[in-house]
């Protein structure tokens, strides 16, 4: 069965872009347009991995792992952020907050496959 990915990006054009590159990869994606309802979805999805944008409308991506790594049933699953901003104090505080990886758009396809292929194989 093929991993679900769970793309929380509020970019529209980046959802579609990315949904349409993980699927070429044989990996099943859900996205979320913030981080309240990547949350909820990942509650209801139960994903593999997380995507995570930073710069959210509703709820960031440092308030979401927050939250997402409390949580007793799905605080296990990855996350790897995608962002902007290359700045190493951003950087630094994400890696400290949890995720697995920093990604700075725009991204390296490459990179990022090998990212999602390390996160999973040692979740």
């Amino acid at each position: 069965m093929a991993a679900r990915i769970l793309i929380i990006e509020d970019e529209e054009d980046i959802v579609r872009a990315l949904t349409i590159r993980l699927k070429s990869y044989g990996y099943s994606v859900v996205a979320a347009s913030g981080g309240v309802e990547g949350l909820d979805r990942v509650k209801e999805e139960r994903p593999d991995l997380i995507l995570l944008d930073l710069r959210m409308r509703d709820l960031d991506g440092f308030q979401f792992m927050e939250r997402h790594f409390e949580e007793q049933e799905t605080g296990h699953i990855p996350v790897i952020v995608l962002s902007a901003s290359a700045e190493e104090g951003t950087k630094s505080r994400a890696i400290l907050s949890g995720a697995r990886y920093y990604v700075t758009k725009p991204f390296d396809h490459e990179y990022l496959r090998k990212c999602i292929e390390d996160a999973l194989i040692n979740q």
